[in-house]
């Protein structure tokens, strides 16, 4: 890997950043970060403008704010969190507005039952009396689910204090009332305006003396049960502090739900919480239409479903959670809307999973074998594998019949938008809908086949078992000989009407085979071909979708150039998996490489953009909170090191990036809770690696190094 200025830059940020952790945040490492030490290093911006809680409810404030219940965009519902953000954390934030006489400071959150609040305090500047209406306001009108047409009735009713506005547009087949939403203050309410059906104003009394202010809190509550909203809602406005109730359930996320990590680099720790942050915020569902469990959708401001695509790269995050019904749920709920024939749906809401789609087959690639593979390994859980694997058969039955027709092991492509890389054209713009023997699709087909034969002998499927291990084994001896082009030492894909080898499209997928563990061990030569050149994919922001080689390559095209998380990930653990296994020489640049990618989103901080110019760094999406990729299971298996080989063992072996010292708890592993700590020496390399499980220690070494020897130990089941 080539030695960059911007290699250096980084450096130097990564050493100013462990810099002042050290010194903020030192006191913390022995014992790992608290759960509110996590929220305000993650917190205190003033760049994002979302409130959440993990339910359905989301909002982004704004001079107009935006809601949303699940996958439908509500609108402008409740103006009480108008405004402009003074500070953001993941569990609240503060927003202003100003005017000649008066200054609104708000404080806005989303509570655990999908209460929005807003605690506003009006101050008068003046000093003369001054006579303030606050007027809130709310308009469902135009609310409409993703790519859904608005239609449906409102209702506007004011019951004694309270709006009771109902929009019977949300999710009609799961909705039979309506969604129910409850607007009250705990001051009373000087007049109402509800003459017009999904929209209300509602008026208070905030007479100010002088220089004086007054506090109101306001509370909108969401429930497709009337009763229930206003119940939460007579709830949310007893609290004393609902603010505060609403940063506990957020610090017992941090410290009781999920692993816990820290580390040296302060930059590190918070890509890894902010993931987190991300993940709870983008969950909706659970017993709502076609998202019968809790899921994280594909993107939050734009993309609002739940894609095949992407569903597994997030459920790879999700099964590190300390719940298995976490990243079970987000596996299960695509079994369980998957169409007739076993095909995965390619978008799915909570209305259909026939929604309008640009190719016919309304499927494509999907991880979703090996994701729950890697739940199983992480939770060991055979009930739950049992639910899933009559689907995951199913869906590996169509891929083999629709996709392999030949039975060579390589399997098709019918259109470009299946890939998940939609204008990353193989063939030419005007051949998108082309079948071709695809790099992609068959390393993905690889993993899955080899997920599914496991999981099938795990729950007493020994027939398919032993039927889709032996397909493994074509497929994984076709896509290494088919799809090799000696010559240039790539993978490529395969023209199936003339037989020839996309070898003038070299793409990103050509390094997906090793991500699969399907490659032959001696193809790891392309890493060196290509991955680590400069003048290919080593770009200052790694990795690009086709190498700067390509006369195709635009870095800001949206496939020809840019990198794209979804894709980058795949290279990030297939490079490392690659040097652990047979290179243990490369582990410093698989090391470089991770954090390369990893800056990519911290620039200045934490942050998912869709895509990135991999010269400059900037995020090309103009939306944010895209969650198509996967890094937590970066961070615990490459950073803290930690891999489950099987039901009883696993491996440590972290990569070297450049940390003083790391700390990750609460790492599930079957029944037991693991824990890994590394702190460097002050002389040396090498430091003191502990591995707790339960609390007690399991091993200590005092001479570790990461990137050298891997730690493998076995524990009762």
């Amino acid at each position: 890997m080539a030695i960059h200025i911007y290699s250096v830059r980084q450096c130097i940020i990564s050493k100013i950043r462990t810099i002042v952790f050290i010194l903020f945040l030192t006191p913390f490492y022995l014992f790992g970060l608290e759960g509110e030490e996590i929220l305000n290093l993650v917190g205190h911006r003033t760049d994002r403008n979302s409130a959440g809680h993990g339910n359905n409810v989301a909002v982004y404030c704004d001079s107009s704010s935006t809601f949303f219940y699940a996958t439908h965009r509500l609108g402008n519902i409740f103006n009480a969190v108008d405004g402009q953000v003074s500070v953001w954390y993941p569990d609240h934030l503060q927003l202003f507005r100003e005017s000649d006489r008066v200054r609104q400071e708000k404080t806005v959150c989303v509570l655990s039952n999908d209460v929005v609040i807003s605690r506003i305090k009006v101050i008068n500047k003046t000093d003369a009396p001054v006579s303030y209406p606050l007027i809130i306001k709310g308009d469902s009108r135009q609310s409409k689910d993703w790519r859904e047409d608005p239609s449906g009735e409102r209702v506007t009713t004011l019951y004694g204090d309270t709006l009771v506005l109902v929009d019977k547009s949300v999710f009609p087949n799961a909705f039979d009332k309506g969604l129910t939403m409850a607007i009250a203050a705990d001051q009373d309410l000087l007049r109402a305006h509800t003459d017009t059906a999904g929209y209300y104003g509602l008026e208070y009394d905030l007479s100010l003396p002088a220089r004086e202010h007054r506090v109101i809190t306001l509370a909108c509550a969401m429930n497709r049960d009337q009763n229930t909203a206003l119940e939460n809602l007579r709830y949310a406005l007893r609290l004393d502090d609902p603010v505060s109730v609403n940063r506990e359930h957020w610090v017992d996320f941090f410290t009781q739900d999920i692993p816990v990590f820290s580390c040296s680099d302060s930059g590190l720790t918070e890509l890894y919480a902010f993931r987190w942050v991300l993940l709870k915020f983008s969950t909706v569902g659970g017993d709502l239409g076609y998202l019968t469990y809790p899921v994280v959708l594909e993107g939050r401001q734009a993309y609002q479903t739940y894609c095949c695509f992407s569903a597994p790269f997030m459920a790879f995050d999700l099964n590190w959670a300390s719940d298995p019904m976490t990243g079970f749920g987000q596996i299960a709920t695509m079994t369980n809307s998957a169409y007739e024939d076993g095909r995965f749906p390619w978008y799915t809401s909570p209305r259909t999973n026939r929604v309008r789609l640009h190719h016919e087959s309304r499927t494509g690639l999907s991880l979703l074998p090996l994701a729950a593979w890697k739940h199983y390994l992480i939770h060991q859980d055979q009930v739950m594998a049992a639910q899933l694997v009559p689907g995951l058969i199913e869906n590996m039955e169509w891929w083999i019949r629709d996709r392999d027709p030949n039975r060579d092991g390589l399997f098709d492509i019918q259109h470009q938008l299946e890939t998940g890389m939609d204008d990353l054209y193989r063939w030419g713009r005007e051949n998108a809908n082309q079948r071709y023997d695809a790099i992609d699709a068959t390393s993905y087909a690889f993993a899955n086949l080899v997920a599914t034969a496991k999981l099938c002998s795990v729950v007493g499927e020994p027939a398919s078992a032993k039927r889709f291990q032996h397909y493994a084994k074509k497929t994984r001896h076709a896509l290494n000989t088919v799809l090799w082009d000696s010559e240039q030492q790539a993978f490529f894909d395969r023209n199936q009407n003339t037989g020839d080898l996309a070898s003038d499209y070299l793409a990103i997928t050509t390094f997906y085979p090793f991500f699969a563990n399907a490659a032959d061990s001696l193809k790891r030569s392309l890493y060196e071909s290509y991955l680590l050149d400069p003048d290919h994919f080593d770009l200052l922001h790694p990795v690009p979708a086709l190498p700067a080689s390509h006369p195709d390559f635009d870095p800001q095209a949206f496939w020809q150039g840019p990198s794209w998380p979804a894709a980058t990930f795949h290279v990030v653990d297939a490079f490392a998996k690659t040097a652990k296994a047979f290179q243990r020489e490369w582990l410093d640049q698989a090391g470089e490489l991770f954090i390369n990618a990893a800056n990519n989103h911290l620039d200045p901080r934490a942050d998912f953009y869709e895509r990135y110019n991999p010269l400059t760094g900037a995020g090309l999406s103009s939306f944010r909170d895209y969650m198509h990729s996967s890094w937590i299971d970066l961070f615990v298996r490459h950073v803290a090191g930690f891999t489950p080989v099987c039901t009883r063992t696993f491996v440590v072996d972290p990569l070297p990036v450049g940390l003083t010292w790391y700390k990750m708890d609460n790492i599930p592993f079957g029944k037991h809770t693991l824990g890994i700590e590394w702190r460097k020496s002050t002389s040396g390399l090498a430091g003191q690696l502990i591995i707790t499980i339960d609390s007690r220690i399991l091993y200590e070494d005092n001479d570790f190094i990461p990137g050298k020897e891997p730690v493998t130990l076995e524990v009762s089941p």
